[in-house]
């Protein structure tokens, strides 16, 4: 059987000759406890002591480096997004924090980011409301019209039949539930 080949990395290397040179440990101390040969670990320590066996880092030292300099970045953008903020004040509006993000979602990079900027949830960015108050109040009046229209030439209907007269006569397509809200604000006038 043959004898098993292991490798081991820099910072593996770094420690071990690091306890050697403090004179926490000798060389025999070494070999013995993680079982090394004592040529290995001498030649180890020459290295070491030239300055050739440089400490580096292992994988996930160096995953942890990564994300630690992501971080930094992250954390620098986010400051060139306050000090962009500063700019708009902190008592604006939605409507001009919506217009703000609009005018920089590029320099942020997405929507998310520079409502997370100025404070805003990417939800009221994309708020827009559905019908204007005049128009919606015109149409409250034309459906009541034409609800009174149907109520003189039909005074015993109810709430589901002037509906259902809307429907089939007139064409429109209206929740029963505005027909009578329409019906009884109406008649409360």
């Amino acid at each position: 059987m043959g004898r098993i080949k292991r490798t081991f990395d820099h910072a593996f290397k770094f420690k071990v000759c690091e306890s050697i040179d403090c004179g926490a440990k000798t060389v025999a101390n070494v070999c013995k406890e993680y079982q090394l040969q004592r040529v290995t670990v001498e030649r180890w320590f020459q290295l070491f002591l030239n300055g050739e066996l440089e400490k580096k880092l292992g994988n996930r030292e160096q995953e942890l480096e990564r994300e630690l300099q992501k971080a930094q970045a992250k954390s620098r953008r986010t400051h060139d997004a306050d000090r962009c903020f500063k700019k708009i004040g902190k008592s604006k509006t939605r409507a001009e924090k919506r217009e703000f993000v609009s005018n920089h979602i590029v320099d942020f990079g997405s929507v998310q980011k520079a409502c997370k900027a100025v404070q805003l949830a990417p939800s009221s960015y994309y708020y827009r409301k559905k019908s204007d108050p005049l128009e919606k109040m015109q149409r409250d009046a034309d459906l009541r019209d034409l609800i009174e229209k149907i109520q003189l030439e039909f005074p015993q209907y109810g709430v589901r039949r002037v509906h259902m007269e809307l429907k089939r006569h007139y064409g429109m397509d209206i929740n029963r539930k505005r027909v009578q809200r329409t019906k009884t604000l109406s008649f409360h006038l």
